[in-house]
């Protein structure tokens, strides 16, 4: 099943929420919106250059964030609104070997019976 951009940001927000700042997150990753998938890339928009060259701070654990999620190798690309291109996949899909190790699970629960 294809993973939609949305819910990969989701949780990626919620990783990095947990992982910092409050005035950081709401400044630095709050803003950003994301706009899909072009070659393995996930394509975030950044509201201007300033902002660009903020978040560029952060793409390490963002990128962090989404290889934990997809177990893939893929890359974030910071766009402006004009940058985007118009080839751009709403999903990303899924190849069947794929861990699905951040589903927030609790390991006490367990389903032997």
């Amino acid at each position: 099943m294809p993973l939609e951009v949305n819910t990969i940001w989701k949780y990626i927000q919620t990783h990095l929420e947990s992982k910092m700042s409050p005035d950081a997150y709401q400044s630095f990753i709050r803003p950003l919106r994301p706009v899909g998938f072009l070659n393995n890339t996930l394509l975030l928009e950044v509201p201007d250059e300033f902002y660009r060259q903020w978040v560029t701070r952060y793409l390490p654990i963002i990128c962090t964030s989404l290889q934990q999620l997809t177990n893939k190798p893929l890359t974030i690309e910071l766009l402006l609104p004009e940058e985007i291109p118009d080839d751009v996949l709403p999903v990303l899909e899924e190849n069947n070997n794929t861990s699905y190790e951040y589903m927030p699970l609790n390991p006490k629960y367990t389903f032997d019976t």
